[in-house]
């Protein structure tokens, strides 16, 4: 914030950082463009910025930014563990490839995994709990996809990083996929209602992301891709009504409201 003049003093590394600067950019940031999107290119054009449960939600941006270094940590250290399945012959052949290719192999091989990670937290009773807290939200904008459980977080991201490590893509690669997914993510969740066109067919897109936090039938247990329809339409679980957008949002069964309450839901609310 003071800028490039202001003195400072030695700046010690640390394993462990809190990423404040991080936070408050990622914030600010997102707010300027996704909220400037939603409100210039609207589905629900009465919903306000501040709907029901935005501060829940803000509270869930900070808390899994500020955790950034620790998810990097443990994924790093699943990665360290993990040498003995690397191979080097992949790895080379992967980095001789064109950019394009290299992050096109990326986008296919993170979504098979964030497929079957995301399928298999809907389809075991243990597990649903812990992905019950981000369905819980009911009101869809650019802040709610920020809603996981800490659990969640730290699972997807690792297995997620054991991917990418895996391919052994170059580090521009990586990069950009990192953005891609980062931005997706977001847009995915967003209130914007214009027309795709024929892309809403090759990418995962805010119509078909709603339709997966939906609370009614056909559209429960759907559209679990975080990057391309692919998986969903080789898996049987692909649901797109061309015009049509959800109605109702959320979980079927009510979670609790606050954060505490849906921290300790997986262990409360699964023996209820």
């Amino acid at each position: 914030m003071g800028g490039y003049n202001l003195p400072i003093g030695s700046v010690e590394p640390k394993s462990l950082a809190l990423g404040v600067d991080w936070l408050i950019l990622a914030f600010l940031g997102s707010t300027l463009i996704f909220t400037a999107l939603e409100k210039i290119f609207p589905k629900y054009k009465k919903q306000v910025i501040l709907r029901d449960e935005w501060g829940l939600d803000f509270f869930y941006f900070c808390f899994n930014h500020l955790l950034i270094s620790a998810v990097l940590l443990v994924g790093n250290f699943l990665v360290s563990q993990s040498q003995w399945i690397m191979n080097s012959n992949l790895h080379n052949l992967v980095q001789s490839l064109p950019l394009a290719v290299q992050v096109f192999i990326l986008l296919i091989c993170a979504d098979f995994v964030l497929y079957w990670e995301h399928r298999i937290f809907h389809d075991i009773p243990r597990l649903w709990p812990f992905h019950a807290v981000h369905h819980s939200v009911e009101t869809l904008d650019w802040l709610a996809g920020s809603r996981s459980h800490v659990s969640q977080v730290f699972i997807e991201r690792s297995l997620v990083m054991l991917c990418l490590y895996y391919i052994g893509a170059t580090q521009a690669a990586l990069d950009i996929y990192v953005t891609i997914a980062a931005l997706q993510a977001i847009v995915i969740h967003c209130n914007l209602g214009f027309d795709w066109g024929i892309l809403k067919y090759l990418i995962v897109t805010p119509q078909y992301h709603h339709w997966h936090h939906s609370s009614e039938q056909p559209a429960i247990d759907t559209n679990y891709a975080a990057h391309t329809p692919l998986f969903d339409r080789l898996f049987k679980t692909y649901h797109m009504p061309s015009k049509h957008w959800p109605a109702e949002y959320g979980t079927t069964k009510r979670l609790p409201r606050n954060f505490v309450g849906q921290l300790l839901y997986p262990f409360t609310g699964y023996r209820k």
